[in-house]
């Protein structure tokens, strides 16, 4: 028969397996996360309007009317035969009044509330003999958004076949200039999946393709796991601009680096969780424990330390 065993190897063991049991979950080892290789594609352009480009100027077109005439198709055609002579203006028309109901302070107080920089007045009158069929008599001025003063002469319009022609030259030549064409900036990254913004703007992930916004000053902003963040203020001309940009990798990141150009094996750098956090300590300790009760139990079984209170222990089959 095998001695018992007494009560303070099992008091060990069962200290031994609540302390296993009480390793905190952060302590564990941390999981190696599995990646995937595939050939990173360049994300979308962003479009020029979120890159807060120059709006294009507006010029708005409002026909005022005497008579039972509808101008609003004249008005459609006008803007668009303005629009093909003015790139970079945005030309559009506006819902017609009545002479009656809106006087010249009207038109400026409309052309201000739809944000125009100038007006064009489409006037519309009827004309023609007391006796007989009454024909419109289309003109055309500029006008000055919230006074509503008169710009310059009028320019008479002709309906042919029902559409109106006029000449626009003299128009357009008042036009408030187009802002300018947008410049073209490319990004340049040798870390793939890092986040480009720019002024605010997310453009996407690395790489990005290139991307037209308004000639000026920038704010470029990259940021990648592993890196420091990288901000820098770019000056981007008309004729467009190439930044190529080199991330520099982090503290811990730059250690693993080095560790690894030594040939050495390594996992990473902590510097923030305390001691009795480190998976490593608490793999000690219940290493530590086991092997303690081990010990303790082959001296139990040996004979020593048995006394009248011990717990029996079964015999192993083959001993006596």
């Amino acid at each position: 028969m095998r001695p018992p065993l007494p009560r303070g190897a099992l008091a060990a063991c069962a200290l031994a397996l609540g302390l296993l049991h009480a390793t905190p979950t952060s302590a564990q080892p941390p999981a190696t996360p599995t990646t995937t290789s595939a050939t990173p594609t360049p994300s979308s352009p962003v479009a020029a309007s979120a890159l807060a480009t120059d709006e294009a100027p507006r010029v708005a077109v409002v026909a005022r009317f005497e008579g039972s005439f509808d101008p609003a198709p004249w008005a459609e055609a006008i803007a668009a035969r303005l629009r093909e002579a003015a790139p970079g203006r945005d030309v559009r028309a506006m819902r017609a009044v009545t002479r009656a109901e809106c006087d010249d302070a009207c038109v400026g107080a409309r052309l201000a509330e739809a944000s125009a920089r100038l007006g064009v007045l489409l006037e519309v009158r009827p004309e023609g003999p007391t006796r007989g069929p009454i024909v419109p008599r289309l003109s055309l001025r500029l006008v000055a958004p919230v006074s509503g003063q008169a710009l310059g002469d009028p320019i008479a319009v002709t309906l042919v076949d029902g559409a109106p022609s006029f000449e626009p030259t003299a128009l357009v030549a008042s036009f408030p200039a187009p802002p300018p064409p947008p410049a073209r900036l490319v990004v340049a990254i040798d870390v793939d999946g890092a986040t480009v913004a720019l002024d605010g703007v997310e453009l996407g992930a690395s790489p990005i393709a290139p991307v037209e916004v308004r000639e000026g000053a920038h704010e470029l902003t990259i940021r990648a796991p592993g890196h420091e963040p990288f901000s820098r203020r770019v000056e981007v001309p008309s004729a467009g601009l190439r930044v190529d940009v080199r991330l520099v990798p982090a503290a811990d990141e730059a250690a693993r680096l080095a560790a690894t150009d030594a040939g050495a094996t390594f996992d990473a750098v902590e510097t923030s969780d305390p001691l009795w956090k480190k998976w490593w300590l608490w793999a000690a300790v219940g290493g530590a424990v086991v092997v303690g009760l081990v010990v303790g139990i082959a001296v139990a079984a040996s004979g020593g330390g048995g006394n009248g209170n011990a717990f029996p222990v079964p015999p192993i089959p083959g001993r006596m």
